[in-house]
């Protein structure tokens, strides 16, 4: 697990190892958050930029959850290249969706 914090910014965690990925070949995006004071400054896209270089260095696919009440984070995952691929029903909250994403950079057999 690689978490960083930024009181002043935001935060990002994501979850993977270099054992785990080179097994399992994909690593998984757990959270990140930017401060509403530091939106629209494009934090969130060098938070991703940092997450997917370090995550692409060995494994092929990057997953994560977004809620389906939250509609600017899943059109900022979906500009940044993240496919919809499925859906877990009121799995956080009754009532609402995650939705589940992923970004690949070529099929897991290419990478073997």
């Amino acid at each position: 697990m690689l978490c960083s914090r930024c009181t002043r910014t935001g935060i990002s965690c994501i979850k993977y190892d270099d054992h785990d990925c080179v097994s399992s070949n994909f690593g998984y995006l757990k959270s990140i958050a930017v401060k509403s004071g530091w939106r629209g400054k494009k934090l969130g896209e060098q938070m991703m930029a940092f997450i997917e270089k370090e995550i692409f260095s060995t494994c092929a696919n990057l997953f994560l959850c977004v809620s389906s009440f939250n509609p600017d984070a899943q059109k900022f995952y979906l500009k940044l290249g993240y496919e919809k691929i499925g859906v877990l029903k009121n799995y956080l909250v009754e009532g609402h969706d995650e939705i589940l994403m992923r970004k690949t950079i070529s099929p897991i057999l290419e990478r073997c």
